[in-house]
């Protein structure tokens, strides 16, 4: 075991001896690597074989340089991972990854995550028997939500909007509107929430910022003109709220600038008072004790939206106190499941 460990470290630090030589411009045949690393040019060849399959090292030789080169210069030799725990723990960073399907980031974290257990796993670790880590990838199972799908040219075309800065014009099915309506936006950030992603972004002309969601976003296009984001814009500053992610009461058409237009206050019942007392919903939350057993919920937040359709969740074990708005938005969807149940 210590001779496979010392025999893995050997062929490390000649990894690294030949990225620095390939870096430097100095790796002019395997002949003179091999000369250089006092080893044999049959090692280099497998070494920078090994190399380019198993840690994607984008290494060529350029015949008129007479030179191994990188193609590209963004290429760094990964870290070692030394320990299975580190391993399994990225066994199980990978299993996280699933909430991300289907987003442009999804691919390139699996492969990255892919390669370094493909890697590591090269190696056999002498705690192996003694840790029982080995089954921790089997003890946690993830259900990822059911999510709306967003297609290939929305990601792609945000993404890339976001990069360079530039507006795009898209058109939009908001779920208070019959019809589609177009906007030009200058986009700041991409949020996930529940599996579900969100554009943030900054309507052309306009001084606030709008929440979009990814999947009703039915065309878009990148624009021309561009546009510079504030650089000490961050969205969990800005909005401060963990109830929800939205700013405005309907979502898009009228924007809510300011976190506190609501207090809001929400009485629970019975088994959903241990639910909402073991988590924080809001930085600034209140909970009042009742004498019997109930609990009252006291936040502030931009938005109705999302607080309704958390106090409908919970069924009867429910009620809004407060503001009337919101007292008002939850009789109106009561009396509407009444009339379908007759």
């Amino acid at each position: 075991m210590e001779e496979q460990k010392r025999n893995f470290n050997l062929k490390y630090e000649r990894l690294l001896k030949i990225d620095a030589l390939i870096r430097d411009k100095k790796a002019s045949s395997a002949s003179a690597i091999a000369k250089k690393l006092e080893v044999s040019k049959n090692t280099v060849l497998r070494d920078i074989e090994f190399m380019r399959n198993f840690l994607n090292a984008p290494i060529e030789y350029n015949s008129a340089k007479k030179l191994y080169l990188y193609t590209e210069n963004s290429f760094f030799l990964p870290a070692i991972i030394s320990t299975e725990k580190q391993i399994e723990f990225s066994r199980l960073s990978l299993s996280l990854l699933t909430q991300y399907t289907g987003s442009p980031f999804y691919k390139p974290m699996k492969t990255l995550f892919d390669e370094i257990i493909k890697y590591t796993e090269l190696i056999n670790f002498e705690n192996q028997k003694s840790i029982g880590i080995k089954k921790l990838n089997n003890s946690f199972c993830f259900f990822p939500e059911p999510v709306p799908r967003v297609t290939k040219k929305v990601w792609s075309a945000i993404l890339n909007a976001i990069i360079k800065e530039k507006q795009i014009r898209i058109l939009y099915k908001s779920p208070t509107s019959e019809k589609e309506k177009e906007h030009i936006l200058e986009p700041y950030q991409f949020i996930s929430k529940a599996g579900v992603w969100y554009l943030v972004a900054k309507p052309k002309a306009k001084d606030k910022l709008l929440t979009f969601a990814l999947h009703r976003i039915k065309d878009i296009t990148i624009l021309k003109e561009k546009f510079t984001k504030p650089k000490d814009f961050n969205y969990k500053d800005y909005t401060q709220n963990k109830f929800s992610i939205f700013k405005d009461d309907k979502q898009i058409e009228n924007a809510c600038e300011d976190n506190s237009k609501y207090n809001c206050e929400i009485k629970f019942f019975d088994e959903a008072v241990d639910y909402i007392s073991e988590r924080e919903w809001y930085p600034n939350q209140k909970i009042e004790k009742q004498k019997d057993g109930s609990i009252i919920l006291k936040f502030s937040v931009g938005n109705l939206y999302e607080t309704l359709c958390f106090i409908l969740s919970q069924g009867s074990n429910a009620l809004p106190l407060a503001p009337e708005e919101l007292v008002a938005q939850w009789k109106n969807n009561v009396e509407g499941m009444m009339k379908l149940s007759t």
